[in-house]
């Protein structure tokens, strides 16, 4: 739990033993629901409210019963509920808590924006608009210059389930549209492939670090495959789960026919992610203009991702190196291997 949300529980712990005692500590245990009313309000301003907490938001606003009960046994059953309320939010958090993700390391401060792109020719086997085009987002993490600009969160609140929507409001070391650092570029460029079925912000720990020494990092959401993802028009990809490389249904030769299908298609996204990138670093007019080392590009991937960067890095003579976090390989790579320098973690 985090500063405000651990001091609202232990405030609305105070009340209730406050309740307790005898009628003079009530004037203890409305000062004390004031400092909780206005923890809750600092809370939600600097922290963001999500719902393990509601059960302490109930607490706080079931104090206000005790000005209308009467009786030791009323004020008991009051007292015990904002006691068990507190308990549930930490019983909550626990279960699905709100992590902190570890501090970068390096000297640059970290900015990111999430960008929209379409594909006018992609390829067969892909998830298309009406119109034949290919949309995807991908989102852009940068040294910055300034930390004026909002807090990123971990994930959009248009990208969460009602179960995961905590972690919009857990927020990273990235500032939203922050100014791109004023010296230091170009910086050295990465392509990040999510695994089968993940999402770009799985990564953002390894992100930070990487972009706070110095690199521009870019994370690709595959549309059909990723998600869920939010376009702007406001509607979100959400895929149906794969079971395409699934091993107990279907035999070897059939996974590794359909992994070799699908990473052609998430391939053709990263190689056309790297050309709109290398427009973008052309044009004087845009905000990544003379800032990407088109002349120092790698590409990293988890599981299936780990296979699309060194196939990616296979056929792009402009992607210089690979590594794989513990990915089968899956296509011509599979066979060929990589005449680049090319890590695995397995």
């Amino acid at each position: 739990m985090r500063t405000f949300e651990v001091l609202l529980v232990v405030l609305i712990a105070l009340c209730a033993l406050m309740i307790l005692v005898r009628k003079s500590a009530r004037a203890v245990a409305l000062g004390l629901w004031i400092l909780a009313a206005v923890t809750l309000l600092t809370h939600a301003v600097l922290e963001g409210m999500h719902w393990q907490m509601i059960p302490a938001y109930a607490g706080v606003l079931l104090f206000a019963v005790t000005f209308a009960v009467r009786g030791p046994i009323s004020r008991y059953v009051v007292a015990g509920a904002m006691l068990l309320f507190a308990a549930g939010s930490c019983v909550l958090s626990a279960f699905l808590p709100m992590f902190r993700l570890p501090a970068p390391t390096g000297p640059y401060l970290i900015g990111t924006q999430i960008l929209y792109l379409v594909n006018d020719h992609p390829p067969a086997h892909t998830v298309l608009r009406k119109d034949g085009t290919r949309e995807l987002m991908i989102q852009v993490w940068y040294p910055a210059s300034s930390f004026s600009a909002a807090r990123a969160p971990y994930r959009r609140l248009s990208e969460t389930s009602l179960l995961s929507s905590y972690q919009s409001v857990l927020w990273t070391h990235a500032r939203l549209n922050a100014p791109f650092a004023a010296s230091g570029a170009p910086f050295p460029l990465l392509l990040l492939d999510p695994e089968w079925n993940g999402r770009r912000t799985y990564f953002t720990y390894l992100v930070e670090d990487l972009v706070s020494h110095g690199y521009v990092v870019v994370g690709i959401d595959h549309t059909g495959n990723s998600g869920p993802t939010a376009f702007p028009d406001g509607h979100v990809s959400q895929p149906d789960p794969d079971p395409g490389l699934d091993f107990e249904s279907h035999t070897f030769a059939e996974v590794n026919a359909y992994g070799a299908q699908q990473q052609v298609v998430q391939v053709s996204d990263a190689r056309f992610v790297l050309d709109q990138l290398q427009r973008f670093n052309l044009d004087s007019s845009n905000w990544l203009f003379s800032r990407l080392d088109m002349n120092r590009i790698g590409a990293f991937g988890h599981s299936f991702g780990g296979s699309v960067s060194a196939q990616a890095c296979l056929e792009d003579a402009r992607i210089k190196s690979a590594l794989d976090m513990d990915g089968s390989l899956w296509g011509p790579v599979q066979q060929l291997g990589l005449a680049k320098p090319f890590m695995m973690i397995e």
